[in-house]
């Protein structure tokens, strides 16, 4: 299940189902309201971040397919009608648990685990270590300068943004068989990875 904050009210995709549910922090209660459009199929692993009225969903492990998955969804909570997003550029890999998370109007995807071969799994699994930004004003993944220095790959680590800055703490990598309880910051302006601890 991804939680993204809208306001007073919480979106939530399921990861067995596709429903989208909404938790009121004013009386503490769950409803499920009726939304329309193009549903994401149910799914695991994915990434919700909100910008304004709208809510992106992004990858996940897709339950019907059986695959990683890299296509971005949009709830625009104003009228609860989800799009498929058509992206233009070159997409993130597919993916699971990584971070998405959202700079001005930009989303910046990290980590998460992948398969070598393409979406489906084939225990090959690779972990990314590269930031992919997707600009929700052109509905485009943008190309990515080189990074000098990269952490390791990872999946399950948290991400936020502060003072348009991202910041990547721990996760997990199986092929490595480590734990990591690093804190990164990167830098949007100069697209660079910083080790802070």
């Amino acid at each position: 299940m991804s939680l993204a904050a809208l306001g007073l009210i919480c979106a939530s995709l399921g990861s067995r189902d596709s429903v989208a549910s909404c938790f009121v922090s004013d009386t503490h209660k769950w409803f499920t309201p009726k939304v329309s459009g193009m549903v994401p199929g149910a799914r695991d692993g994915h990434s919700a971040c909100v910008l304004a009225k709208s809510m992106f969903i992004f990858g996940g492990y897709e339950q019907l397919a059986d695959c990683f998955s890299n296509d971005i969804h949009k709830l625009d909570t104003t009228n609860m009608m989800w799009t498929l997003i058509s992206a233009k550029g070159t997409p993130a890999r597919w993916r699971d648990f990584h971070s998405a998370t959202i700079i001005g109007t930009k989303m910046y995807v990290f980590g998460g685990r992948a398969d070598r071969f393409g979406p489906f799994h084939s225990n090959n699994e690779i972990y990314c270590n590269r930031i992919k930004v997707f600009d929700t004003e052109t509905n485009s993944w943008l190309d990515s300068p080189p990074t000098p220095v990269l952490p390791e790959g990872r999946r399950s680590h948290s991400a936020f943004s502060y003072n348009g800055e991202l910041y990547v703490f721990g996760g997990y990598n199986a092929r490595l068989n480590r734990h990591f309880h690093d804190l990164w910051k990167f830098n949007p302006g100069i697209y660079a990875f910083n080790f802070l601890q």
